[in-house]
């Protein structure tokens, strides 16, 4: 056994109890490799929050959310269910949402407050219910305007999450969006 300080001995738990050497280095190494990955994992969490991204619920949140405040009505649409974008088409979603006023600013961050999930029915969608995850955002305009808190509903149909508008049909849509 070497006499440098970078390793020490210790038994095994093998049958016999040989000995074996145990690097410090190796030991380091593995502390690194942790300390990359929650960075890493870090650094996923705060793209998710600015950014669109496959992914979770939360994700998925935010994304829809970036979005509307963009007023890329196209793109929230496709993001919907893709059984309420039987009854609502692109065309009326666009035309209604386009009358939203959208704050001057951007927000500074879009972020996760919370998710809870549950079963519910997709309004307007026939068939049973769907776990649906209600992700609660927080909209950050720094010192331009006050923060915003909202809801988005997402669901999964196969490997892919979906908003869930409120909606229940094209008279609804209508209605409760003044168009």
């Amino acid at each position: 056994m070497s006499s440098t300080s970078s390793r020490m001995a210790e038994r095994s738990d093998l049958p016999g109890g040989a000995l074996r050497a145990r690097s410090v280095v190796h030991g380091l190494a593995r502390g690194w490799a942790l300390v990359g990955t929650v960075a890493c994992l870090l650094a996923l969490l705060a793209a998710g929050q600015t950014q669109a991204a496959p992914g979770g619920a939360g994700q998925v949140a935010v994304s829809v959310k970036t979005a509307a405040l963009q007023g890329k009505w196209g793109d929230v649409w496709l993001s919907m269910h893709p059984g309420q974008r039987a009854f609502i088409t692109r065309s009326l979603f666009v035309q209604c949402k386009s009358k939203v006023k959208i704050p001057s600013s951007s927000p500074n961050t879009i972020h996760v407050v919370s998710v809870t999930g549950g079963l519910s029915p997709v309004p307007g969608v026939a068939g049973p219910k769907a776990r649906v995850s209600t992700v609660k955002v927080r909209i950050d305009y720094g010192d331009a305007a006050s923060s915003q808190t909202s809801v988005v509903r997402v669901t999964r149909v196969g490997n892919a999450w979906y908003m869930i508008d409120d909606a229940s049909s094209k008279k609804a849509f209508t209605t409760e969006n003044f168009c």
